[in-house]
C-alpha cells in the first residue's frame, strides 16, 4: 500500500535575469512509498533541447496530531546536475526509500521549455501501480 501526499507535479516559470533564460520548476512534493516501491522520474526534452538541475529529498516522520495529521521533516537532500538533454533525449530517476525515511520528493529546474515530467510508483517487481505526466503548467 502507497499514500501520495501530493502527487500533483508543480510548475512555476520565473526569469533569470543573470543568465536571460526561462526557468522551469517541477516538484512531485511529498510522496510516501510503500515497502519495496520506487518512485520512478522521467524527464522528456521533446523538441527542445537544455538542462536540467535535480534535487531530492528524503523525510523521516516528525510528530502526528491525535487526528493522525503528520509532520514530515527533510532528513536529507542531494543535488545533481547539470544534465544536458539534447532534442528528443530523456532521462530518468529511479528514488526509492531509504531506510527509515518516511517519504521522498524530486525538485528540479530546467530552462528545457517543452519538457515533460513522468512520475511513476514501481512495486518491487518493476510493475506500475501509480502513473502522472505533466507536460504543462497546472496554474
Amino acid at each position: 500500500m502507497f499514500t501520495v501526499a501530493v502527487m500533483a507535479l508543480m510548475r512555476s516559470d520565473s526569469s533569470t535575469r543573470a543568465q536571460n533564460q526561462n526557468r522551469f520548476v517541477y516538484d512531485t512534493g511529498l510522496v510516501t512509498l510503500g515497502p519495496g516501491q520506487t518512485m520512478k522520474v522521467s524527464f522528456s526534452a521533446n523538441g527542445d533541447s537544455g538542462q536540467l538541475l535535480v534535487s531530492l529529498g528524503s523525510y523521516v516522520i516528525g510528530t502526528c496530531s491525535p487526528d493522525n495529521i503528520c509532520r514530515h521533516n527533510l532528513a536529507s537532500e542531494t543535488s545533481h546536475g547539470p544534465v544536458s538533454l539534447m532534442n528528443h533525449e530523456a532521462v530518468t530517476i529511479d528514488v526509492p526509500m531509504a531506510p527509515g525515511a518516511s517519504g521522498v520528493r524530486v525538485m528540479t529546474r530546467t530552462n528545457i521549455k517543452n519538457v515533460t515530467v513522468t512520475v511513476s510508483i514501481l512495486d518491487a517487481l518493476g510493475n506500475i501501480v501509480s502513473y502522472c505526466d505533466k507536460s504543462s503548467p497546472l496554474f
